[in-house]
């Protein structure tokens, strides 16, 4: 994983295996987040993963109908 001031991960660890990141996207930020429309779901900017995180477990949405057991 880069060195990226907002990553989400925490790579503080990874030090002391060694590792030292050598690029961080911040240089990219400003012009990436001035071109990208506000996120319509903000859960979509809390949780990782996108808008992935709005599909199961969204209160909102019905829950999926159960399959068939295969015999």
């Amino acid at each position: 994983m880069s060195g990226n001031d907002r990553s989400f991960y925490d790579n503080a660890n990874a030090a002391r295996l060694g590792f030292a990141p050598q690029d961080n996207s911040e240089i990219y930020a400003a012009e990436i987040v001035k071109r990208e429309p506000p996120p319509k779901n903000p859960r979509t900017e809390i949780f990782q993963g996108g808008l992935f995180v709005t599909g199961e477990g969204d209160p909102k949405r019905k829950p999926p109908k159960p399959r068939p057991k295969k015999r």
